[in-house]
């Protein structure tokens, strides 16, 4: 159905006029030291977030010195005098997860914890700033610089990371702090010490120019009483405000990049302007109108017209800078050189400039940005950190209404002014991606060489300030574990046999569904290894189609979405829509699942994509190795051992006969369910349902022919082998152990391995983590665990490291999975599991997301809805002792195969002794 203009003016006025959606707005405080205090208060969460943010991020780092922010972020996770080495420990134990993060212009460390444990977490974050210095000893720092530095290797595996670096050098040039890396460059890392990190320390972390934020449950009046106490005391002068030189590009500069992609590229960055600039709004809605997913120009006239199969538009500002980034992957079927693409680009453009911008348009981008706004405006988390930012780096409250208000004011002169003055014909930094063995595709045969600036002489030890004197308070006492947090849910079952699990959350004015489609891949034939993801992308553009904008047309006047993705084992579709407009929302979702005619033209375009996304995946190590491991496990001819998004050969032969037909088999009512989270109330929600309550086809068959799941056999995989993955450029080993192991269950043998699993590889400060990374400092991080479907299961260690601590690394995990095997957990271990498992729930009901995830489960395993309580239930009639069984069942050595993925040659060197027992895949 076609829309008048008259309706989409009246739809437009009704999802952009001023609406009570219960925005929250925030609490300032300032200490009489200068810190920062934001008090973001919800009573309806079980638990707190606080984020403390500092104006120090890679801006900061002196030329040579360049990663000293971040190394300085992993050093403060050691903890003050008080919590030595047992900071992290501390907050898993009360349920609680922390983290950190640096960027160009900030530092930022948070946690979320349980409510009750609020004053811990503040005296812990007082206790890591006031005494620090104490606990850095040589040892520590030595590890945690080589924990970054593998961070920054594995980092580096993505092919498009030394792009992104090489572009900034590009950009700013070597006397600008934004050049460099966050992580800093590999050259400089080694040059940091102990001292010049410790003055780093002292003269950059000052709470004067801090900001901390408080949200989610607590109490007002005790809180600002906490804090007042662990950080009032604090005397800290006055951080100086840094002088940074313009970014000034005089003409275009043209980089080209050989790295391992299969796709050529062109990656464009241009200066614009920084955070808090009048401009900002007008530039964030261009790069919307230029590339987002609804009416974008250059998707229309790349994409679309299959000049291109990718296209990405995103505008960023920081501190002192922004930059307008324009992403455009070739079709290397139709426009494999890089010049004819910038040709196409930059009549693309050309035309923009004289189109201009209609307010229709504009309106649509601002009406889906207020949905969004609005639509995360009760995410504690992300409200935190926006907030921390802000007033770390410009002083001023973040407030949604104000940003809301900013975007609405944006009009269609405005974006084609900023268009004119910021992007079009502007300086710029034209990168060319390139395959590493076809350089000839680049636009400039002229390259230019980009190094990272020279590193600065040796240091010279500096005296290091002394630690301020401060007092010294005691823990505060731990609060008893609390009753398991729950919140309501209903389950009903439609008239088509479509079972519905749902909960009402009254602060919301949104309504989000997941329509869960069982099969996924296990309805493919193995020939057809791709067609599910094909047929699932060719629906999910339909909702998008860009030459045929009628539908999310559609969609953006009613402030919805609808998103269609493959998981391996079932098809989601995602819709979110203002609760006023789910029934219009609903119908357009009937239209693309009974009416929409697959063409030709679509077929072919998005096919093309497909094969251009696979081939980029095949060059990446970490999907290189898993499916070679899939295929150690589950046999090479086995579906599972096949990528979820298919063979690129398999993928070749498709054809539209073979979409129509497997969207017949995976789109039935029969093999669908719901997940519904709305401010309906369940008895309103079956009427709200409408057209999906009374959905049936006639149903098809599912091939019989899909083979199930092997059972694990010892003759599969011979125990003394090692796996060989042959990738002969990579600069790392990834290394991966596993079997075959339990299907899920919610109180028996699966569950019992979960847990004991735990202490072992499921936590930050596990036995295997802290023995390769904080006490040998051979690896960024190392995780284990099992992962239950329905049929089987699968237990899996992962880690990346370097090739000369190759055979002492599979050293240290064979004697710690023995070690565990032969003693299981401790005591000590088995207790702080059980807080840490018990306390956590209190965390994981916060978002929308998080509690649609949680009724799936239910759904998918058929729980009953107090399974939660019961598992906790079951965890207290468990000790070390009794589950000392399950791990000697459910960790021998004997069972695991091996698989390293990297560089043939370099692996065999690192490994002589165990020559005999490498075989390659």
């Amino acid at each position: 159905m076609n829309i008048s203009s008259r309706t989409k003016t009246k739809a437009l006025s009704q999802l952009l006029k001023p609406q009570n959606h219960a925005i929250p707005s925030y609490q300032h405080h300032c200490l009489a030291n200068g810190l920062n205090l934001i008090l973001m208060p919800d009573q309806s969460q079980e638990h707190t977030h606080i984020n403390i943010t500092y104006p120090v991020g890679s801006r900061c780092d002196a030329l040579g010195y360049s990663g000293a922010a971040h190394l300085l972020e992993h050093l403060l996770f050691q903890g003050g005098t008080s919590t030595v080495q047992d900071y992290v420990h501390m907050i898993n134990q009360a349920g609680g997860v922390i983290n950190g993060m640096t960027s160009r212009d900030t530092t930022s460390y948070y946690q979320t914890v349980p409510w009750q444990h609020l004053e811990t977490s503040l005296w812990l974050e007082s206790d890591r700033l006031s005494a620090l210095l104490p606990t850095l000893t040589p040892s520590i720092f030595e590890r945690q610089q080589q924990v970054v530095q593998h961070e920054k290797q594995q980092h580096l595996m993505h092919p498009l990371a030394a792009v992104h670096e090489q572009t900034n050098f590009a950009l700013y040039g070597q006397q600008h702090p934004y050049s460099s890396p966050v992580m800093g460059w590999a050259t400089d890392l080694p040059h940091l010490t102990l001292d010049y990190l410790k003055n780093y320390f002292v003269r950059q972390y000052t709470l004067s120019s801090a900001a901390l934020v408080v949200g989610g449950r607590f109490d007002e009046a005790a809180t600002l009483a906490w804090i007042q106490r662990y950080f009032g005391w604090f005397k800290t002068p006055a951080l100086l405000p840094q002088a940074l030189p313009q970014v000034h590009l005089t003409e275009s500069v043209y980089v080209t990049m050989p790295v391992a992609v299969s796709t050529p590229a062109l990656f464009i960055k241009i200066p614009t302007v920084p955070e808090q600039h009048p401009d900002a709004p007008a530039l964030d809605m261009l790069a919307c109108l230029l590339g987002g997913d609804q009416h974008a120009w250059l998707q229309q006239r790349l994409v679309g017209t299959q000049v291109a199969t990718q296209v990405q538009v995103e505008h960023f500002t920081y501190a002192y800078s922004g930059e307008f980034r324009l992403y455009v992957a070739a079709n290397i079927q139709t426009h494999v050189a890089l010049a004819s693409l910038e040709a196409q680009l930059r009549q693309a453009l050309t035309d923009f400039s004289q189109h201009g911008v209609t307010t229709f348009d504009l309106q649509i981008i601002q009406a889906m940005f207020k949905v969004n706004t609005v639509g995360q405006a009760h995410n504690i988390r992300q409200q935190a950190l926006q907030a921390a930012q802000q007033m770390a780096i410009a002083g001023t409250l973040y407030s949604p209404q104000a940003t809301l208000d900013a975007y609405a004011a944006v009009t269609p002169v405005d974006v084609l002014r900023v268009f004119m003055d910021y992007v079009y014909q502007q300086p710029q930094v034209v990168t060319s991606i390139v395959p590493a063995h076809k350089t000839s595709l680049a636009i400039s045969s002229n390259q230019a060489v980009y190094t990272p600036p020279l590193p600065a002489a040796t240091a010279t030890k500096r005296a290091v300030m002394s630690d301020p004197k401060h007092p010294r308070f005691a823990r505060p006492k731990s609060p008893p574990p609390q009753v398991t947090p729950t919140f309501p849910c209903w389950q009903m079952r439609l008239n088509n046999g479509i079972d519905v699990i749902g909960t009402q959350v009254l602060k919301s004015q949104m309504t989000s569904i997941c329509l869960k489609l069982q099969g996924g891949i296990d309805l493919e034939l193995n020939t057809k290894a791709g067609v599910a993801m094909l047929t699932t992308m060719l629906l999910h553009d339909a909702c998008h189609d860009r030459q045929n904008p009628e539908l999310p047309e559609q969609l953006a006047l009613l402030g919805s979405d609808i998103d269609v993705s493959l998981h391996h084992h079932d098809v989601y579709i995602q819709i979110s829509s203002l609760t006023e407009s789910l029934p219009a929302t609903l119908a357009i979702l009937k239209q693309v699942l009974t009416r929409h005619v697959l063409q030709a033209p679509q077929f072919n375009r998005v096919k093309q994509q497909l094969l251009n996304f696979v081939r980029q995946q095949g060059s990446m190590l970490h999907q290189q190795g898993s499916q070679a491991f899939n295929q150690l496990l589950f046999g090479a001819q086995h579906r599972y051992a096949i990528p979820l998004h298919g063979d690129i050969e398999m993928i070749k032969q498709l054809t539209m006969m073979d979409v129509q037909l497997f969207f017949r088999q995976q789109y039935q009512s029969r093999l669908a369910s719901l997940v519904v989270e709305s401010n309906l109330p369940e008895h309103d929600m079956k009427t709200a349902l409408g057209w999906l309550a009374s959905w049936t086809q006639p149903s098809l068959p599912a091939h019989d022919t899909v083979p199930k799941p092997p059972v694990w056999s010892m003759a599969s995989a011979p125990s003394n082998r090692i796996y060989i993955k042959d990738v002969p450029h990579s600069q790392q080993v990834m290394m991966m152990m596993g079997r075959l192991a339990l299907p899920y269950d919610m109180l028996g043998d699966y569950f019992k391995a979960h847990l004991a699993n735990y202490p072992l590889g499921g936590t930050l400060n596990s036995r295997l983590n802290q023995a390769l990374r904080h006490e040998a400092g051979y690896t960024y991080g190392v995780q284990c665990g099992f992962k239950g479907h329905l049929e089987f299961g699968i237990w899996q260690l992962n880690t990346v490291v370097e090739v000369p601590d190759l055979k002492e690394t599979l050293t240290i995990i064979e004697q710690q999975l023995a070690a565990y095997q032969a003693t299981g957990m401790t005591d000590v271990e088995f207790t702080s599991m059980r807080l840490a498992l018990v306390q956590q729930q209190a965390l994981a009901y916060e978002t929308s997301i998080q509690r649609m995830k949680y009724l799936a489960h239910i759904q998918r395993f058929d729980l009953p809805i107090d399974f939660v309580a019961q598992q906790d239930a079951c965890l207290d009639d468990l000790s070390a002792d009794k589950l000392r069984s399950v791990c000697q069942a459910a960790f021998n050595p004997d069972q695991h195969i091996t698989l390293l993925v990297g560089n043939k040659k370099s692996i065999e060197a690192g490994l002589p002794q165990l020559r005999d027992q490498l075989y390659l895949i």
